[in-house]
């Protein structure tokens, strides 16, 4: 997964000590999927500074850190009462101390309109069913996910744009290729190639393996999935051997 964070300059190292209180999810590095939201955050924070923002782009591996134990998340997929209780927290929270303990959350942003309407809300004056209801209404797609803790920042990686374009340019070359003349499904194909160990190699920048040809990647993927197949078959013939000298 590719995250983007709109800034008034570029971020090389993150500094979770510079975030501010009383944000969505608490104090953190905040990032997002959709580009051009990030974008319209540089252009916001390059304004307010009188130069020119900046959009710097980070490689983060959403499956497998979600479903880690070590890490400590929470995800909201969508506007909820749950949602709104978590935003109330952290937005009324002025401490440096965090009103939560996770270590990364992701979830919908919390706009002008929910910061206008906020107070009416806390006053009683519009109920929590209404408030969402008039936010799924009104509320666009927006997606963030924070990072709270330095534990969470290692999970991130700082990558160039024209580097993960490139990524994409040939992932997306590669599981076609797969649907076409290897007649998968779509899902299938995406299943295959971003399991694969040929994938592990494009996302390591170090291998320089996205400077190559997405036909020579893709030749790569077709001769690791012919040996595991071929190992996958000397496997079930031994097993097969064992059981019929064990009858």
């Amino acid at each position: 997964m590719i995250l983007y964070h709109g800034s008034y300059t570029e971020i090389e190292k993150i500094d979770l000590s510079k975030s501010a209180t009383g944000k969505d999810f608490g104090r953190g590095f905040y990032t997002t999927t959709i580009n051009k939201h990030a974008i319209a955050m540089a252009k916001r924070e390059g304004d307010k500074r009188r130069c020119k923002g900046v959009v710097s782009t980070f490689e983060f591996n959403y499956e497998d850190v979600f479903s880690n134990e070590r890490y400590n998340t929470l995800s909201f997929k969508d506007y909820s009462p749950e949602w709104l209780d978590f935003i109330d927290i952290n937005r009324s929270n002025e401490e440096k101390r965090q009103a939560h303990n996770y270590d990364i959350v992701e979830g919908p942003i919390a706009d002008d309109w929910v910061s206008q309407n906020m107070p009416l809300y806390k006053s009683g004056k519009i109920s929590r069913k209404q408030f969402i209801s008039d936010l799924c209404y009104k509320g666009g797609l927006t997606h963030q996910i924070c990072f709270c803790t330095l534990k969470s920042l290692e999970t991130i990686e700082r990558i160039s744009l024209e580097t993960s374009i490139q990524k994409g340019r040939i992932a997306s070359s590669i599981t076609c290729n797969l649907e076409i003349n290897d007649r998968l499904s779509e899902k299938n194909a995406q299943e295959l190639f971003y399991n694969s160990e040929t994938f592990k190699k494009l996302s390591d920048e170090n291998t320089k393996l996205y400077t190559k040809n997405w036909k020579e990647i893709y030749e790569m993927l077709k001769a690791e999935v012919e040996t595991v197949n071929k190992i996958a078959g000397v496997s079930r013939r031994n097993l097969q051997k064992k059981e019929k000298s064990n009858e």
